[in-house]
């Protein structure tokens, strides 16, 4: 019951199942970049989509305020030029 440490055939198949398991190891590392990539940039789509809501929200506000303004007594040739 000696083993035998340098049988070609033995070694033929690590070397193989070791082969097949880098190259599975490789295609799931593959993966799992491609997913970090898409939730990245989803993420930043999702971002700049807030930032651009926000920032019409605040041009709106502002815009509303100046029409609030000019309904005020006191201000109301502002809107057609002068007033003669």
């Amino acid at each position: 019951g000696e083993k035998v440490l340098d049988d070609p055939k033995l070694l033929k198949k690590a070397m193989k199942l070791q082969e097949k398991k880098r190259k599975k190891g490789a295609e799931a590392w593959e993966k799992r970049t491609a997913q970090e990539k898409e939730t990245v940039k989803a993420k930043q789509d999702k971002r700049s989509g807030n930032l651009k809501a926000r920032k019409d929200a605040k041009t709106e506000r502002r815009i509303a305020k100046r029409q609030k303004k000019m309904l005020r007594p006191g201000f109301e040739g502002r809107k057609e030029g002068m007033i003669n």
